[in-house]
């Protein structure tokens, strides 16, 4: 008997479910917006070879604390300079038919924020004057990316929203208020084109000109949303 009523209560819980079930259009929404950069995170590497560790990491110590003073007189703020790696490593060096030499190599990588894009050219000229030998990379950004990704974010609702109503009325039905919205936008910015940014004091000073280009960032916004069927 007990047997019974469960069974029949499984039966009764199985048709109150299919009875909620709701009629849904599943679509996905997508807005681009494009930015001028107007700030950017650049990062530069200081790397000194000796065959005595002391010395390699006295030499970087100054070339490094050089191109920090360079920066705070050019108006970049200490607490927009930070360093963001320090490494000695032992190496050999090797010579064609000879016997590897010890080596030290003493690195130190330095990451600011630049707020004032027409300066990067000059910084960058100016670090690799001082003995910096490594520009790692530029990265460009938008100081209002969370004003732009909201922005994006609305638009795409509206690009959901559409695709959602062309799909209803193709079976002539209509649309209702949104069941389930997901926002699938990633916290990050692209540049439109990929820039290879990092390169060599060597290069620079061969090419006669430094390869910077701002473009623009790519801002994208993606919702999924699950719109009720009237």
């Amino acid at each position: 008997m007990k047997k019974a009523i469960l069974i029949l209560s499984m039966l009764v819980a199985v048709n109150f479910a299919f009875a909620q079930e709701k009629s849904l259009v599943n679509v996905n929404g997508e807005y681009i917006i494009m930015v001028k950069p107007d700030e950017a995170d650049i990062n530069f590497m200081v790397s000194t070879n000796h065959k005595d560790l002391q010395e390699a990491k006295k030499t970087n110590d100054a070339i490094v604390s050089k191109a920090i003073s360079y920066l705070k007189a050019q108006g970049i703020p200490e607490k927009d300079i930070r360093t963001t790696r320090v490494n000695v490593n032992p190496y050999n060096e090797y010579v064609k038919d000879g016997k590897p030499i010890p080596m030290f190599s003493a690195q130190q990588s330095i990451t600011f924020d630049l707020k004032d894009l027409d300066k990067t050219a000059t910084l960058l000229s100016g670090l690799i004057d001082l003995g910096v030998n490594n520009i790692q990379n530029v990265q460009f950004k938008s100081s209002k990316i969370e004003e732009i990704q909201n922005e994006a974010r609305s638009h795409a609702m509206l690009d959901a929203k559409a695709k959602a109503t062309i799909l209803a009325k193709a079976i002539g039905q209509n649309i209702g208020a949104a069941y389930s919205i997901n926002d699938n936008t990633s916290s990050n910015s692209y540049p439109r084109q990929p820039m290879m940014m990092a390169y060599k004091s060597a290069d620079m000073a061969e090419s006669g000109q430094e390869p910077i280009a701002n473009g623009d960032i790519e801002v994208t916004a993606r919702v999924s949303v699950a719109f009720l069927l009237q």
